[in-house]
């Protein structure tokens, strides 16, 4: 506003709204980020489709990128006809709308699931993952997925501060979900 490039009214509204803005029917955290080191990701179950719209709107206006879970195809629909750079993943029922690359995470994520009914949930779980620049395991391809896991639990077996019974209790896990396929 000293410098000029931005009017006394635009800045007024624009501190009005930080770091919560109040729609109405929701009520956004633009400092999320600054504070948890990620953006708010919103909860489409019983928002209306013009509701997630505005605020995946509201949150892309701000430079940040936007996750909506839970969301039909027609909220998907309405998101994309404001912000045609969204993208629906059918599968896990999420919305992604980016505006900058994410940083990206420090290690893999592994996403298992034990069978069919489980795929949504996985499926949410990986875009998820990837929509905060976590590296995920090669989906839908078992043999990869299956040496990238070898490899992973090689450097659960080699980090540092993992306790024994940590690393004890993390292949048994692993081990009781690969019996339960194989079964």
């Amino acid at each position: 506003m000293k410098a000029g490039r931005v009017a006394p009214g635009d800045a007024l509204e624009r501190l009005a709204t930080l770091p919560f803005e109040d729609l109405g029917f929701a009520r956004l955290d633009h400092h999320r980020a600054l504070r948890q080191g990620f953006p708010e990701v919103v909860f489409g179950s019983g928002k209306t489709p013009e509701q997630i719209a505005t605020i995946v709107e509201r949150i892309t206006s701000r430079g940040q990128n936007a996750l909506v879970t839970r969301a039909s195809s027609e909220a998907a629909a309405a998101v994309v006809a404001r912000f045609p750079r969204t993208v629906y993943h059918e599968t896990a029922r999420a919305l992604t709308a980016r505006v900058a690359e994410p940083q990206p995470l420090k290690g893999r994520v592994a996403v298992v699931c034990a069978g069919t009914s489980d795929i949504p949930v996985a499926e949410e779980a990986a875009v998820t993952a990837e929509f905060h620049g976590a590296d995920e395991l090669p989906a839908q391809d078992p043999l990869k997925a299956a040496e990238e896991l070898g490899n992973w639990m090689e450097s659960v077996a080699a980090a540092q501060g993992f306790r024994p019974e940590q690393r004890i209790q993390t292949l048994l896990l692993v081990d009781d979900a690969a019996q339960q396929r194989v079964r």
